[in-house]
C-alpha cells in the first residue's frame, strides 16, 4: 500500500494539482498534515492561491485524503471540506503500522506509535527517534530546503519512504525503514 503524505498546501491549487500528477496518482491514501486552505498572515500569497478551488479538488480526490488540523485552519475552512479537519492528531492503522499525525506545532505524546506524521516547519525530513520514523513531507506550497514544493510516498509494502520534488519528479530523499 502507497500512502501519499502532504503538508501545509496553504490554498495552492496549482502545487497540489503539480503533486497530483507527478507524484501521488497511484497512492491508495493521502494523508494531509495540515494548513489546508489559509494562507497565514506571515506567508506570501502564491501564484496558485484559490482556497475555493483547492477544497473542491480535495473533495472529488478519487482516494480517502485524511487530515490534521493546522495552526492555519479553522471553522470556516471546515465549511468547504467534506472530511473532518479539525482533530489536532489522527491515529490510523494501515497495513499493521501505527500512524500518529499531528500538524507539528505542539508536543505530542507519540510512545504508541510506529510513524509520525508531521508538516508545520516547510522543511521536508526523516528521522528516526525512539525507535520511530519521523516524516515531514515538507509543503506544496511554501516550501523551505527545496526551490519547489515537497511530498511524500510512503510504501508500506517495501517499507520505503520517498521524499519528491513535486515540479521535477525527483526523489530528494529516500529511507528506508
Amino acid at each position: 500500500m502507497k500512502v501519499g503524505l502532504i503538508s501545509d498546501t496553504h490554498g495552492d491549487l496549482v502545487s497540489f494539482k503539480i503533486a497530483v500528477e507527478n507524484i501521488l496518482k497511484d497512492v491508495d491514501v493521502v494523508l494531509h498534515a495540515g494548513d489546508i486552505l489559509y494562507h497565514g498572515p506571515r506567508n506570501r500569497l502564491t501564484k496558485g492561491y484559490a482556497p475555493n478551488e483547492l477544497a473542491k479538488e480535495l473533495n472529488n480526490f478519487p482516494v480517502d485524503i485524511l487530515f490534521s488540523r493546522g495552526n492555519c485552519d479553522s471553522r470556516v475552512d471546515q465549511m468547504l471540506i467534506d472530511m473532518p479537519i479539525l482533530s489536532e492528531y489522527l491515529f490510523v492503522s494501515i497495513e499493521g503500522f501505527k500512524i500518529l499525525m499531528y500538524h507539528g506545532d505542539k508536543k505530542i505524546n507519540f510512545k504508541n506509535s510506529d510513524i509520525v506524521v508531521t508538516g508545520h516547519t516547510h522543511i521536508y525530513n526523516v528521522d528516526f527517534f525512539e525507535s520511530k520514523l519521523f516524516i515531514n513531507p515538507g509543503s506544496l506550497s511554501l516550501p523551505k530546503n527545496n526551490p519547489n514544493g515537497t511530498c511524500g510516498v510512503l510504501d508500506l509494502s517495501s517499507n520505503i519512504i520517498n521524499i519528491f520534488d513535486i515540479l521535477s519528479g525527483n526523489v530528494l530523499l529516500e529511507t528506508k525503514f
